[in-house]
């Protein structure tokens, strides 16, 4: 062999092995810390979906809870507009009894007086009270 295609030869050693020596040396770390990035950013996606999954299910609870509260409110509130209703009502026939009676009395108080008197302004308006 002639001397370049030695020089050559070993020249392409040489340079495999400074190649290997320098990647084992420097690349490795360079792996190992992408290694790490990769394997944060997985376990910070992991716990992000963990997360959102969580979220959801609160969200869900959150809602079924508003629903039920929704529909308490509901039956509440028709309840409470019956009772209304009721008293309203009651208050209504309270108000008719008590017209009557007043009218009742006066009526009584009129048949009273006598015949003289009912003809009197003053009569009209006792009759009217």
């Amino acid at each position: 062999m002639s001397p370049t295609w030695t020089t050559f030869l070993f020249e392409a050693a040489n340079f495999l092995v400074l190649a290997g020596a320098l990647g084992w040396r420097f690349f490795r770390p360079v792996r190992k810390a992408l290694a790490d990035y990769r394997d944060r950013w997985e376990s910070q996606a992991r716990q992000a979906a963990e997360q959102l999954s969580q979220a959801e299910q609160t969200r869900q609870a959150v809602q079924a809870e508003r629903a039920g509260l929704q529909a308490e409110l509901e039956q509440l509130r028709s309840r409470e507009l019956e009772s209304a209703r009721k008293s309203a009502q009651q208050i209504l026939a309270d108000a008719h009894a008590a017209a009557e009676r007043e009218l009742e009395a006066g009526r009584r108080q009129a048949r009273r007086l006598p015949e003289t008197q009912q003809d009197s302004p003053w009569a009209a308006v006792l009759a009217a009270r």
